[in-house]
């Protein structure tokens, strides 16, 4: 009950620029587009996991329809791919939906850079024979609810979390990853 009491009440909550994001997610071989995004023959699972901390600044006025923000992430791999990653990017997020005034909703891409402790064991098992590199292009894409007791603070998260070679363009790799995630985020 005290929790509840120490939640902003709508309206009165002050955020700043700083956003905190913990998620994790489930690895999925699909198409990106194809299979993750638009779900034309579903989403298929596999045994390794994800789990993310992220840190944002937002760089731009967030009071206008939209923002711009930098975010750097710490993530570690477990189940069939075991390593670690760090991921610097660019969000652009839009920030104003019809139906604000009864749920909060942002919608984010982010673009940028990623980079493995080792190469990932199902980006090279699923894209042989070029496998994977390291360092490769990260994309984000994201839709966060916020309950409307939490107006500004806390809201609900949905990833998709992709490390690629943009079709052959870095380091000659074709395939990647893709991770299908849930969290929470903090904006202060």
């Amino acid at each position: 009950m005290a929790l509840i009491w120490a939640l902003p009440l709508p309206g009165t909550a002050e955020v700043g620029p700083w956003s905190l994001t913990v998620y994790t997610g489930q690895y999925s071989n699909d198409p990106l587009l194809e299979g993750i995004i638009l779900g034309v023959e579903g989403i298929h699972l596999e045994d390794s996991h994800l789990h993310t901390v992220a840190l944002a600044k937002t760089m731009s006025d967030p009071n206008t329809f939209w923002q711009w923000e930098i975010e750097g992430q710490f993530a570690q791999n477990e189940g069939l791919q075991r390593n670690w990653e760090t991921n610097l990017l660019a969000i652009f997020r839009w920030n104003t939906f019809l139906w604000e005034r009864w749920l909060p909703t942002t919608v984010a891409i982010g673009e940028g850079f990623s980079y493995a402790s080792q190469n990932p064991y199902l980006e090279q098992a699923h894209h042989e024979p070029r496998g994977t590199h390291r360092t490769l292009n990260y994309l984000l894409f994201e839709i966060t609810l916020a309950p409307l007791i939490a107006e500004g603070h806390w809201s609900l998260v949905a990833r998709i979390h992709h490390r690629s070679g943009v079709f052959g363009r870095l380091h000659n790799v074709w395939g990647g990853s893709d991770y299908v995630g849930t969290g929470i985020k903090f904006v202060f």
